[in-house]
């Protein structure tokens, strides 16, 4: 009985912090707004039509803003680059946004310091970047005001300065940290189109993108995921896990009721004369309960101990893969154990019950 509570009160532990720590990762403000963002790739074929048919889209009154880019929560690109404050041999890699002027609006990504990408300025495609908090510090650039203007080497490709900084956004899943980053115009690179939509009928909007997608864009499938979709599922294993452990735990559960319940059944039958000797000398029945259920719900109090410093270790484990996580509080314990609790007290005191309530007489006849 000790074993199999404690099994049932390890796993009611670990689903209920899966299941925080996965309400969490859906709640938390990553730094961009990723609801009602529409996500379409076109192919290399239709990559010269991009301008015009994210121009035709926009055309859409129920389109709010879009952009032209190669973002992507399940992978970022990197490149090797050079910024101001290294030496020629003190290179480093960066992960870096491909994107049109509009990145940061369409996501909702705030400013730090300086300005976005405009084509007011006509070097802004070709010698502009962006970089991230993450960048600032990891450059060793100070404060993002400082960071405005410095020099980034990217070989033959791009040679400019940082006309901006951007706040810091997981842009990729939440088992890391925020690494440092670089948004630049480079249409070359640019594989997707995000939108922000409105939501209301949504079914209608779809509708008029996917003919405006396919008037023009007609040597790519209209294929199209949605940000938030695609952000939650990095953490589709998690949800599997919650699932499993879910069910893991109405079975243990029920195991553990069941061999307390036939523990509680024959225990009972062999005191069937001291209970009906106890009623005649004037025991309440919930007296006689009372007296039942102490001994087992001991049991519990003894897998309660046992299993939580194997629930907390095992837990906190699992979290270490997390940069971003929950923190453990007592109350999932203490919610766990009154649970095992009044699980095993119900078990126990449905047998109790009806010995107490039963006719002395006829047990002391019996014996």
């Amino acid at each position: 009985v000790i074993f199999q509570f404690s099994i049932a009160i390890i796993l009611i532990i670990g689903t209920t912090l899966i299941l925080q720590q996965l309400n969490f990762i859906q709640n938390r403000n990553i730094g961009l707004n990723k609801e009602q963002i529409l996500t379409l790739e076109f192919g290399p074929g239709d990559a010269r039509k991009a301008d015009v048919l994210l121009a035709e889209l926009l055309k859409n009154p129920k389109v709010v803003n879009g952009s032209l880019n190669s973002f992507s929560f399940k992978s970022t690109s990197n490149i090797t680059m050079l910024p101001e404050g290294r030496a020629q041999n003190e290179m480093t890699a960066s992960y870096v946004i491909c994107s049109d002027e509009n990145f940061l609006k369409t996501f909702e990504i705030k400013l730090a310091a300086g300005r976005d990408f405009s084509k007011s300025f006509a070097t802004d495609a070709t010698e502009a970047f962006m970089v991230n908090e993450a960048a600032v510090k990891s450059f060793n650039w100070k404060t993002p005001k400082e960071a405005l203007g410095k020099k980034i080497e990217w070989g033959e490709l791009k040679n400019g300065k940082v006309i901006g900084v951007f706040k810091d956004f997981n842009f990729a899943s939440l088992h890391e940290n925020i690494e440092p980053l670089l948004i630049h115009v480079f249409p070359e690179w640019c594989n997707k189109i995000s939108l922000r939509l409105k939501t209301n009928n949504l079914t209608a909007t779809m509708s008029d993108i996917e003919k405006t997608w396919k008037s023009i864009a007609t040597q790519s499938p209209f294929k199209y995921y949605f940000a938030e979709d695609e952000f939650n599922a990095q953490y589709r294993s998690e949800q599997n896990m919650k699932t499993v452990l879910s069910a893991f735990t109405f079975l243990s559960i029920l195991v553990a009721c069941l061999g307390l319940f036939g523990l509680a059944s024959f225990t009972i039958k062999q005191r069937v004369k001291e209970i009906g000797i106890r009623k005649v000398l004037g025991s309440s029945a919930n007296g006689i309960v009372s007296l039942l259920s102490k001994d087992f719900l001991k049991l519990v109090i003894i897998s309660f101990i046992v299993a939580s410093p194997i629930a907390w270790y095992g837990m906190n484990k699992w979290l270490q893969d997390y940069a971003y996580k929950i923190d453990i509080h007592l109350w999932v314990f203490a919610l766990a154990g009154t649970l095992a609790f009044l699980i095993a007290f119900l078990t126990v005191s449905i047998q109790a019950y009806k010995a107490a309530f039963s006719n002395p007489v006829k047990s002391l006849r019996i014996e």
